[in-house]
C-alpha cells in the first residue's frame, strides 16, 4: 500500500434475505447501512500495515452493495505526480491560476 495516491472500495454482498428484485435493486449504489466506512478502512489498513501514520491521501474511498455470494476490496493506485491541490487562497491574495 503506497502512502499517498491508494483508492479504495469495499464491495458488500446484499443480503441473502432480500428479494431477488431488491437485490438486482441495490447492485452498484452506494452501501449506507453499517459497517461504518471507517471501521473497514481501520480493519483494512490494520491487517495490511504495523504502523498507518504515513497515510497521507486516498484519492477515493466508499463502499458499494453488490448482488453476489461474496464481497471483495477493490485497491487502484494512482500516480502521485498527477494529485495536485492547490492551498486554499488567503483573503486579499489573487488566485495562482
Amino acid at each position: 500500500m503506497p502512502d499517498i495516491g491508494a483508492g479504495i472500495m469495499f464491495y458488500i454482498p446484499v443480503p441473502r434475505s432480500w428479494s431477488k428484485k431488491k437485490k438486482k435493486l441495490h447492485h452498484g449504489l452506494f452501501h449506507g447501512n453499517l459497517p461504518d466506512l471507517k471501521n473497514l478502512l481501520q480493519a483494512f489498513e490494520d491487517s495490511l500495515r504495523k504502523q498507518d501514520k504515513g497515510i497521507a491521501f486516498y484519492s477515493h474511498l466508499g463502499k458499494r452493495w453488490v448482488n453476489s455470494e461474496t464481497g471483495w476490496i477493490e485497491v487502484t493506485i494512482s500516480d502521485p505526480a498527477q494529485i495536485f491541490m492547490l492551498p486554499p487562497s488567503i483573503e486579499g491574495e489573487s488566485s495562482p491560476l
